[in-house]
């Protein structure tokens, strides 16, 4: 999972690089300051998942498993580099979040031989989050330079924009949709740890439960004050 994400995260970074470049607020990125060459980036992006398959391979996987697998890092691969030009922006978040939240099936499959009901969960909870992070997060921090360069994205899509001091302008289809994948994203944890909890004691149970409701609030505060437009974007 770790090697899986890191090798999407290192592809998005290098794909927008030229993007990067051409936005002051994006300097400091390791990239774009030439901290890392974009060759070392692009070593990085090929190594993980080669690492990734040879791991796989090692562990004896089935061969269904290890196919779809490999399936899953050419998919990932796809949506980093297409998934801003194409006119289907969800669709393509989407299928972004599914070659995120799949390792977890998958490995359960090599592993267990079956994929159990707390797998599923977190599958369900790690979709969510993810499509979250792509359509949310790391969309608006990079909404004005995305509607410059005439990319398609879900902000956009859906009537976001930014006022002149910075601050979102949501529009009434992407607020509806912000905090209605943030709702299920929080369910699907929820569903998730009470699967993963409901034979501990009950002090863990407790303890579990407090750390939810925390995360919970803490993630509907942060939400709420970015589409009241009492918090910026992150550029970073």
């Amino acid at each position: 999972g770790v090697i899986v994400s890191s090798y999407i995260f290192v592809l998005n970074d290098l794909v927008d690089l030229p993007r990067d470049r051409a936005n002051p607020k994006r300097s400091r990125r390791p990239l774009v300051a030439g901290r890392i060459s974009s060759r070392v980036a692009l070593g990085l992006s090929v190594s993980f998942p080669l690492a990734a398959l040879m791991i796989a391979a090692a562990s004896d996987w089935p061969a269904t498993a290890e196919e779809s697998f490999a399936a899953v890092l050419i998919v990932g691969a796809y949506v980093n580099i297409y998934q801003k030009m194409t006119g289907r922006p969800l669709l393509m978040d989407l299928v972004h979040a599914t070659a995120m939240a799949s390792p977890i099936p998958i490995c359960s499959l090599a592993v267990l031989h079956g994929v159990t009901l707390l797998a599923w969960s977190a599958t369900v909870a790690l979709f969510l989050l993810a499509l979250q992070l792509n359509s949310i997060v790391g969309t608006l921090k990079d909404l004005e330079p995305d509607r410059r360069t005439g990319f398609r994205t879900v902000a956009l899509a859906l009537g976001a924009t930014l006022a002149p001091d910075g601050t979102l302008r949501p529009g009434a289809r992407y607020r509806r949709y912000c905090l209605s994948l943030h709702a299920l994203t929080y369910l699907a944890l929820a569903a998730t740890l009470a699967i993963a909890v409901r034979t501990r004691p009950s002090a863990e149970i407790t303890a579990a439960t407090l750390a939810a409701l925390i995360a919970f609030a803490c993630g509907t505060w942060y939400l709420t004050r970015l589409l009241t437009g009492k918090r910026r974007p992150s550029p970073s």
